[in-house]
C-alpha cells in the first residue's frame, strides 16, 4: 500500500484548520491593509444610511455583503499574509465610486439624443 503523502487529495500536514484568533486579527489590524478596510466599510455605512437611490443603494449592499463575507473568511484562518484583503477593499471602492458617478438615464441633454456626432 502506497504511503499517505502520496495519495491524491490528502491534506498537508502544516494545514490549520480555520478559527478566531486574536493574533491574525491583530495582525489584519496593525496593517496598512486595515485603513482601505475601514475606508471601504464607512463608505458603504454612509451611502447604505443615506440611501440615495439611483442605484447606488444596490451597490453598496453588494460591497457591504462582499466585505462581510471576505473580511469574516480572512480573519478565521490562521495564517496571516499582507495584502490578502486589499483586493476585496479596493473592489468595494471601484464600486463604490463608479455607482456613484454613474448618471442616470434622463440626466442626458435630450437634444443631443438622436444627433450624429461632431467630427
Amino acid at each position: 500500500m502506497p504511503a499517505a503523502h502520496s495519495l491524491p487529495f490528502t491534506v498537508a500536514d502544516d494545514a490549520l484548520s480555520p478559527g478566531l484568533s486574536f493574533g491574525v486579527i491583530w495582525h489584519h489590524v496593525a496593517d496598512m491593509q486595515f485603513v482601505l478596510l475601514v475606508l471601504a466599510t464607512a463608505w458603504t455605512a454612509l451611502i447604505l444610511r443615506l440611501n440615495r437611490g439611483n442605484g447606488i443603494t444596490q451597490a453598496a449592499v453588494v460591497a457591504a455583503g462582499n466585505l462581510l463575507v471576505n473580511v469574516a473568511f480572512f480573519m478565521s484562518h490562521p495564517v496571516f499574509t499582507p495584502y490578502y484583503t486589499i483586493p476585496v477593499a479596493t473592489l468595494s471602492l471601484w464600486s463604490l465610486l463608479f455607482a456613484g458617478l454613474m448618471q442616470p438615464a434622463g440626466a442626458v441633454d435630450g437634444d443631443l439624443l438622436g444627433r450624429p456626432a461632431r467630427v
